[in-house]
């Protein structure tokens, strides 16, 4: 993993200094939460809002380069944002020896501090994977041929490493079962999955949403892009809005039901899924 330790840290003045000397663009700027990158929010003196990221210095140049291309590709889906160049052209700037790239502030709410999640807001999510996922299905870069801990591709070796540390005894057997579940019913399903690249981590702090008509407004932050199962992307979707949700089943069903109208999940990606009847077994 990235450590936050990795980042040499900007002050708001120097962020704004940075974007005016690589962008030429006069901004004041605000903190943005991010586990890994140091992220601004800035605002032009014309009114425009930009996200200044600076890069952890672990990051590999090659995957932000697959961030821009794929921003750059989806960009006709107005679901997310564009890439700003530089004063000289680049799609990535540099401060000293971190990656600098400026993107354009879709408009909206967080996901997670909305109040207020409806089914059809779910639906409307699962609509908008279903969207990048039709747009991605020409989409490629070899940087995303990448052995990604995040990747739900890697969840049997993830949580086999990492369940000896549960502590909960409960919690522990809960997760054997559902181990052993995934291991029987699903892994000898997975060759016969669509693969291609996906967002990969549509969370509650990734999706940006109109509260007062409840429809999504935007997708961001592309650092877990990866090429994997395609279904993947939706199931993470499901996970997130059941997480919220007095009635999880139902708002993992309307985040689906959404995606399927827009990108039709195949038979075998339809079968690998714990029937409803089981989960108490679990």
């Amino acid at each position: 993993f990235m450590s936050r330790q990795n980042i040499s840290y900007l002050s708001l003045a120097d962020a704004s200094a940075l974007t005016e000397r690589l962008y030429g663009v006069r901004v004041t700027a605000s903190d943005l939460p991010s586990e890994r990158d140091q992220n601004f929010l800035l605002r032009s003196e014309s009114g425009e809002r930009f996200i200044l990221k600076l890069a952890n210095i672990a990051e590999r140049r090659e995957v932000l380069e697959a961030e821009c291309a794929v921003m750059l590709h989806l960009e006709p889906t107005g679901l997310n944002p564009r890439v700003i160049r530089t004063v000289d052209g680049a799609a990535i700037g540099m401060h000293g020896s971190q990656f600098v790239r400026l993107i354009s502030a879709l408009p909206g709410t967080t996901l997670g501090t909305a109040p207020l999640h409806t089914d059809a807001l779910r639906r409307d999510l699962g609509r908008a994977l279903g969207r990048m996922g039709r747009a991605l299905a020409n989409f490629d870069h070899p940087a995303l041929h990448r052995d990604f801990h995040w990747d739900l591709a890697n969840a049997e070796r993830v949580v086999g490493t990492y369940l000896p540390l549960v502590a909960d005894a409960a919690i522990a057997d809960r997760i054997t079962k559902l181990a052993a579940y995934h291991r029987a019913q699903v892994v000898p399903l997975l060759p016969g999955l669509r693969r291609g690249v996906i967002h990969g981590d549509a969370n509650d702090y990734n999706v940006l949403i109109d509260e007062a008509r409840q429809t999504v407004t935007g997708i961001v932050d592309f650092g877990d892009m990866v090429h994997s199962h395609i279904v993947n992307d939706v199931a993470i979707a499901m996970a997130y809005v059941a997480l919220s949700a007095a009635d999880p089943l139902a708002a993992a069903a309307a985040a689906v039901g959404g995606y399927h109208d827009t990108h039709p999940l195949t038979e075998p990606e339809l079968e690998a899924r714990v029937p409803a009847g089981s989960v108490t077994g679990l």
